[in-house]
């Protein structure tokens, strides 16, 4: 009997030899299974066994995975700036929240040095907290704090500009070209509010056939050389003449193309990028060696071609009509993407992410989403393109078409005009301009509405209740865990911050040193009164406590406030109470460990006042998993 039983068992344990289990499936239909799931339950089945791991940590389980539930495509620009795919879920998450649903805070302020209320250039440094407006009519500049407006310096233009036909500018120059061939430089931390100082303003040395040759383009280097050798100063001929000076004003080399210069961009480094009415230019910074191809497109009105650039992919974006072309330089040769638009439906405008210069002039592919570069194209139709600059595709694929639609207390605009005035773009949202200030949020990948992104501005700014009035400017700040910016509209300025600032600027600190310096004639005097004051402040929250207990203990409760404030008193003083025993060990000091980020990620998750207990969950198991 037990010989046939023994026989039996022998045999069922063949037939399960002979049945196929999900381990024995190929790796790549594991990731093709493990692709449709969400974030948490990959981090679950990542603890399973060896062999999950693996499939779980193949970027293409993670890019269909952020694909499903964040709207990102196969190449997508970092927010954490982490390798880490979880680090970068979590950040994006995060920043997502924090653009949609945290508290808001406006500041508006007015230009009053803007003579017109145009603004055909802006620059802000968060950072620096600095805010600078150009205007073209006659070269003035208005500079102030971009929070609050305040401390503004108002440097005017001068007479010697002539019709300013092209401009760039810096932090530290002005860079002007007019419609008689003559180029300028103004030094603006020489420059002063008086017309009279001249010897801030430098007039470049032009040759003699350029005389009467409009200049189309400029291009300024962010830093300029010290030392006052190098190429710093760039200009573009309407007649084909490409003159390069240093800071002192002395040309140092020309080139002459056969074919009128539209664009020129330099990153000042390694080339010189030039658009021509039939060709696309690459010279070399260094050698000044050229390579050409062409562009197909059919140009005729150059106010009508829209030209931008990313040097980390080393790429040209050209839109013209209907149609936008992406070239990206090789080596030797150039590959071409395009997509055609409808034959009623053109480009008008265009604006790459905003991005720090380390991701702009550089792409790092190791990081998670192989750091792309989202492009947005404002179109005829009232509508914007968003698409991937450095996506792998073969043809432009929009990432998302997002159709605005402002709120009811918009000003009325007549038909004729454009819906859309500006554009701005980070690596998690769209922000889209209107009139009198009006702007929108929008996610960059679904195109989904998020808020307003503005106030109506004070009453005692009436023009903006007396006009229509076109947004001219929208500029978010290139720190992608950052969530402020400022819109410019007319002569108006508008801060903007969504939740708080976790980037400290540098004039805060300042302002901070400052305050600690002016406080330190008597450090003894105000560490006593620091000390009494702290001493106060303790038995007065405990008074208040005991009182809040006495009363619960048996008392009835005058209202539901009354009980509301006990209930938190109780759970306050838990918390203080258990917080030794709830400490997390200390964090790594190698900040480019994943094990490090992946602790920091948790903490600021616990940290946060509407904590998502998934995404806890999932750094908790990550941890585990370590």
């Amino acid at each position: 009997m037990s010989k046939q039983i023994r026989e039996e068992k022998e045999t069922q344990h063949d037939n399960q030899k002979d049945v196929a289990g999900i381990n024995d499936l190929p790796r790549e239909i594991l990731i093709k299974i493990f692709s449709n799931l969400d974030t948490l339950e990959l981090v679950k089945l990542k603890l399973v066994c060896k062999d999950w791991a693996l499939a779980v940590s193949d970027e293409t389980t993670w890019v269909n995975s952020f694909k499903k539930n964040l709207g990102t495509g196969r190449v997508f620009p970092s927010v954490s700036g982490s390798s880490t795919w979880m680090v970068e879920y979590m950040t994006r998450v995060k920043t997502a929240r924090k653009w949609k649903k945290a508290i808001a805070v406006h500041k508006s302020f007015q230009l009053f040095n803007d003579e017109y209320g145009l603004v055909d250039l802006a620059l802000v440094s968060f950072a620096q907290e600095k805010l600078l407006t150009f205007s073209r009519i006659h070269g003035d500049i208005s500079i102030c704090n971009v929070l609050n407006g305040r401390h503004q310096t108002f440097i005017p233009g001068n007479v010697q500009f002539g019709q300013i036909s092209s401009y760039a500018l810096n932090w530290s120059y002005l860079f002007i070209g007019n419609r008689n061939g003559e180029v300028f430089s103004k030094n603006l931390m020489t420059s002063t509010s008086s017309s009279s100082a001249r010897t801030s303003i430098l007039k470049f040395d032009v040759e003699e056939h350029l005389r009467n040759i409009e200049v189309w383009d400029l291009a300024i280097s962010p830093r300029l050389d010290k030392f006052k050798q190098r190429i710093d100063f760039i200009a573009a001929y309407k007649n084909g003449e490409l003159v390069c000076w240093n800071s002192n004003g002395k040309r140092v080399k020309s080139i002459h193309f056969d074919d009128s210069l539209i664009r020129i961009k330099s990153d000042f480094h390694k080339y010189i990028i030039v658009v021509g009415w039939k060709k696309l230019y690459k010279v070399d910074y260094a050698t000044f060696n050229i390579t050409e191809f062409n562009h197909d497109v059919d140009i005729e009105n150059k106010e009508r071609c829209v030209i931008d650039f990313d040097y980390g992919s080393t790429s040209v974006i050209l839109s013209y009509e209907n149609i936008i072309r992406c070239f990206t330089f090789d080596a030797s040769n150039i590959e071409r993407r395009e997509l055609i638009l409808p034959y009623n439906v053109h480009s008008v405008k265009g604006v790459v992410q905003t991005a720090p210069r380390t991701r702009t002039h550089n792409r790092e592919t190791y990081l998670a989403g192989g750091d792309g570069l989202l492009y947005a194209n404002i179109l005829s139709d009232d509508s914007i393109l968003v698409w991937n600059i450095r996506d792998n595709e073969a043809k432009i694929t929009p990432q998302c078409q997002i159709f605005p639609s402002f709120s009811k207390h918009h000003p009325r605009i007549p038909d004729e005009y454009p819906v859309i005035t500006c554009v701005a773009l980070n690596a998690s949202i769209v922000a889209v301009g209107g009139y009198n200030g009006f702007t929108n949020i929008y996610d960059a990948y679904t195109g989904e509405y998020l808020r307003e992104g503005s106030i109506k501005f004070p009453k005692k700014m009436s023009r903006m209740y007396e006009h229509v009035v076109p947004n001219s400017k929208i500029i978010l700040n290139e720190d992608s865990l950052a969530t402020n910016g400022v819109t410019l509209c007319g002569d108006v300025a508008q801060y903007f911050l969504f939740g708080e600032n976790n980037q400290e600027s540098n004039a805060s600190k300042k302002s901070k040193l400052s305050l600690a310096h002016s406080s330190s004639k008597n450090p003894v005097h105000q560490s006593i009164r620091d000390q009494i004051d702290d001493y106060d402040h303790l038995q007065e929250t405990e008074n208040r406590r005991r009182r809040l207990f006495e009363k619960y203990n048996g008392a009835s409760f005058d209202n539901d406030e009354d009980e509301l404030t006990t209930a938190l008193a109780i759970s306050e003083s838990y918390h203080q109470v258990s917080l030794p025993s709830t400490q997390t060990p200390p964090l790594s000091s190698n900040e480019s460990d994943p094990d490090y980020q992946l602790q920091l990620a948790l903490e600021l998750s616990k940290s946060e006042q509407t904590t998502d207990k998934d995404l806890e969950e999932i750094l908790r198991l990550s941890l585990e998993e370590k």
